[in-house]
């Protein structure tokens, strides 16, 4: 009878380890589909642009006239940054960007 009662205790030991065991691999799973939602989340609903649309049409320029690839600068748009949002030869300040955007810099 004691070898018995020993096998029954392995078992209950056996289906406590099992369950704990379960209870983890649906964590990990439960956190998984998280990570794969919220990085799904982010890729397909991108952040708000940050261009200013005024500079196309008071420059009459397209986004390629400054930038090579978004956000990188190409020369013009690093001679545009470094001339305070104003194009080489602009004498007066109110014609640049923020004057467009209502700011008096």
């Amino acid at each position: 009878m004691s070898g018995c009662a020993g096998l029954v205790g392995v078992d209950e030991i056996t289906s406590e380890l099992l369950r704990k065991e379960m209870v983890v691999l649906r964590k990990v799973r439960l956190f998984g589909c998280l990570a794969i939602g919220l990085g799904m989340a982010f890729a397909f609903f991108p952040g708000e642009a940050k261009a200013i649309p005024p500079f196309g049409s008071q420059y009459n320029g397209a986004c390629a006239m400054c930038h090579t690839v978004w956000p990188q600068l190409n020369k013009v748009g690093n001679i545009f940054l470094a001339n305070g949002y104003r194009l080489p030869g602009e004498a007066n300040p109110s014609t640049g960007l923020g004057s467009m955007i209502g700011l008096d810099i």
